[in-house]
């Protein structure tokens, strides 16, 4: 199809794909920015679109090789390691996942929100941990930030709206003061 003006390549493109535009949490960030006077603007008239479509997509790329770096070092931990349910203290909306996967004396911490809209404070028991531990993410940074505080046997955190985080701690006794510890083979 010929067009005349450009404007009308993008108008039939957005229309094709409004949906997934509208959707996309790029899009929401540009309809949350504050507009000042301008009441009424078309996207054409002030954003480059093949800048915005490739700058998108290395968000995404960059998405995409961190979690593919996670899964390479870390696959046979995640995925034949033992299943430890960790215990949890006021949690009472039951709003936090927590759990441990441990291999070979290798433990990865797994700590997540369920509630996107809001964060969620609680204290998650992590038997053996020390309270010199550091966490470091595994996992891209994204939305909120996470606030985290390391005690012994124990790290007390308020998670960011939908955040996951994974952490490699040193609890390599952690199978042995655990409760719930589910073996997989």
């Amino acid at each position: 199809q010929n067009f005349i003006f450009p404007e009308d390549f993008y108008y039939n493109l957005s229309m094709k794909y409004k949906k997934e535009i509208e959707n996309h949490e790029f899009f929401q960030i540009l309809q949350k920015m504050p507009k000042g006077c301008l009441l009424h603007h078309h996207m054409t008239d002030c954003i480059d679109i093949e800048w915005i479509s490739k700058e998108v997509m290395k968000k995404e790329n960059l998405k995409y090789i961190y979690m593919r770096k996670f899964r390479d070092k870390y696959d046979d931990i995640m995925r034949r390691g033992s299943y430890i349910i960790l215990n949890k203290e006021k949690d009472k909306q039951d709003q936090v996942i927590a759990f441990a996967r441990h291999r070979q004396g290798r433990t990865i911490l797994v700590l997540a929100n369920k509630d996107v809209n809001h964060p969620v404070a609680c204290k998650v028991m992590v038997p053996t941990m020390k309270s010199t531990q550091k966490l470091n993410n595994l996992l891209p940074k994204y939305g909120q930030d996470s606030k985290f505080q390391v005690n012994e046997g124990s790290v007390s955190v308020v998670l960011g709206p939908g955040r996951i985080h994974a952490f490699e701690i040193d609890t390599p006794n952690i199978q042995m003061y655990s409760d719930k510890v589910y073996k997989q083979h």
